[in-house]
Formats: structure tokens, sequence, C-alpha cells
């Protein structure tokens, strides 16, 4: 019975695990991290994940350096109604912040995209990109629930995307030309073409 109790322990540990971290109710970014170039612009999706509680309201404060990224562009997901009071709904380069707030019709009850940000490389480095402080995920009772905040990391690199060379573009247009033999048979194809 000693080696059963000893299996069984962890068991029960891990799954008491799964299940308090299940009851958290969160707001997590896809992806968690990448490489991108400066000069380049990438999406991050924001999402909730409700757990145990529906989800009507959701403020999304995120907080990312400003002398790296900045952002381009906030596309709230279908389902989602904008509130767009002061201090509910902003994009700040200059101090990194982008705040935007979402109302759920009916209460959300699982995880689902809330918004999907545009990032400008402007540096190089290493960039974290949270979920602040202010942030709420709200249920019937306008109670916050928000418990599981992971951040996102990239890493911002000075590579500059290379130019397409143009004659090579010159050379794929000029080796295509339409087959001599047929415009000449066609007799006033000639001058259709020039």
């Amino acid at each position: 019975t000693m080696r059963k109790l000893s299996t069984l322990v962890p068991a029960l540990i891990i799954s008491t695990f799964f299940v308090s971290s299940a009851l958290a109710a969160g707001l997590s970014f896809t992806p968690p991290s990448g490489t991108y170039d400066k000069g380049q612009t990438y999406n991050v999706s924001i999402y909730v994940n409700p757990a145990s509680d529906s989800v009507y309201t959701v403020k999304a404060e995120v907080k990312y350096p400003a002398d790296l990224l900045e952002v381009k562009s906030f596309s709230l997901a279908s389902g989602w109604m904008a509130l767009s009071q002061p201090g509910y709904d902003e994009i700040n380069n200059s101090n990194g912040v982008l705040i935007k707030t979402g109302g759920y019709t009916g209460g959300l009850e699982s995880n689902a995209l809330f918004g999907i940000i545009t990032f400008y490389v402007k540096g190089s480095g290493s960039a974290s990109v949270s979920i602040g402080s202010n942030s709420q995920v709200l249920d019937e009772n306008s109670k916050n629930v928000l418990t599981s905040r992971p951040s996102a990391s990239f890493t911002l690199s000075e590579k500059v995307v290379p130019a397409v060379p143009t004659p090579a573009v010159q050379d794929q247009v000029e080796t295509t030309p339409a087959p001599v033999v047929d415009t000449i048979e066609e007799g006033n194809a000639v001058d259709g073409l020039s």
C-alpha cells in the first residue's frame, strides 16, 4: 500500500495544481515569443480565457517598450463591443501603453480572441510585452476575476530586410516575350504588341 500511496500523492498534487490554475481567468498573447527584424510589422493576438466564470467585460492594458515597438493598430475581435470612454481606449506610443476595452453580450464562457495588435519594430533588442496591472476581466457581478497574465517576449534584430535586386526582376520580364513565330504568322498582331 505504501507503493500505491507514493504514486497517488504526486498525481493528486498535479491534478490539484491543474484544477486551481484552470479556475484562473486570464489574458494571454499569441505568439508568446518570436524574432522580428527592424522595419517589420507583426501581429500579436490577445486571448481571454474566462475559465470557470462567464466574462462580460475585458479591459486589456498592454505595456511594451516604446523605444523598440510602436502600435500601428488594434482591431477588436468580432462579438466584442468597444467601450471607448477616456481611460478605456488609448494607444500611447510615447509611453508604450495600449488600453482597449470591450463588452461581450450575454457573457463569454470559453477561451476566445479579444483583439489583434499590429506592432512596428523601431529598434533592436529584447522586447517584453505584458498585460498591465490595470487590466480587468469582469464577471456578471462586475468583479475582476483576472489572475493569469503571462507576458510575451520578442527578439528584435537590426537586420534590414534585403530589397529584391531590380535587375533580376527585369531579366525575368525580358525572358518571357511572346513567341516571335506566332506574331509574324498572325500579321497585324505585331503592331498590337509594340
